[in-house]
């Protein structure tokens, strides 16, 4: 299967599950979508037999792991604009050049998109609406001769699987990914001969679950946790 055979793009929700009316907005440059289903199975034993008389499906289960190259696009259909699903809002300023300041919400609400990934085939195409799609982690990593890379693993609550594809979206000619040779680091002042930087955010998600439903009805946030890694080359003071 080819990669230009698949595709994704995403959309905002303004109600928590419920699919975005609208898929106008893509990672940008090399993105790739591992999805993850789980029923949560558990076999049932009972006295008298070591092999199990039943089995029974629990909290069903999605999960995803999606990576691409960051890039300098906000207003467009990529870049920079997945950073409101990471942190929660988005404040807009200026004119030339705009600013875009993002910051986590107020509560403990999450920002949910529905993400689809579709399928196009010369017979029977596919396409996957992932509901309530959230974001766990977000990985950024800086490294020396490599582009800027995003990690992102999240949760979602539901899914819907038809035969039309949604448009697809292309990241736009101007969104430019971003490269080694533009970050720094500063620690009161620029830290010198750093070979990488990995930067962890960390939205310990949780999925909420209420009787007479094996899915997902909302998703919260808890504490927020922030991590950072990196190497240096060591150099000897003479």
């Amino acid at each position: 299967m080819s990669g230009g055979s698949v595709r994704t793009s995403y959309g905002w929700e303004t109600t928590y599950r419920t699919a975005s009316l609208t898929f106008d907005k893509t990672f940008g440059h090399g993105a790739t979508l591992t999805v993850r289903r789980s029923n949560e199975a558990e076999a049932i034993y009972g006295l008298g037999s070591r092999e199990a008389s039943a089995s029974v499906a629990k909290n069903w289960v999605g999960s995803f792991t999606l990576d691409f190259i960051h890039s300098s696009e906000v207003n467009s259909v990529g870049g920079s604009a997945f950073w409101k699903w990471v942190l929660g809002k988005v404040t807009d300023g200026g004119t030339t050049p705009k600013t875009h300041t993002f910051a986590y919400n107020d509560d403990k609400t999450l920002t949910s998109i529905t993400l689809n990934a579709g399928l196009d085939q010369p017979t029977t195409d596919y396409d996957w609406n992932l509901l309530g799609a959230v974001v766990s982690t977000c990985e950024i990593s800086f490294k020396v001769n490599e582009p800027v890379k995003v990690k992102i693993e999240g949760l979602y609550a539901d899914e819907t699987l038809d035969n039309t594809l949604v448009t697809q979206v292309n990241p736009a000619t101007t969104d430019v990914p971003y490269e080694y040779a533009e970050a720094t680091v500063t620690f009161s002042s620029a830290l010198t001969r750093c070979e990488e930087f990995i930067l962890t955010i960390n939205n310990n998600a949780e999925m909420i679950y209420g009787l007479g439903d094996r899915r997902a009805t909302k998703a919260v946030g808890k504490n927020v946790v922030c991590t950072f890694r990196f190497t240096i080359t060591y150099e000897a003071s003479t």
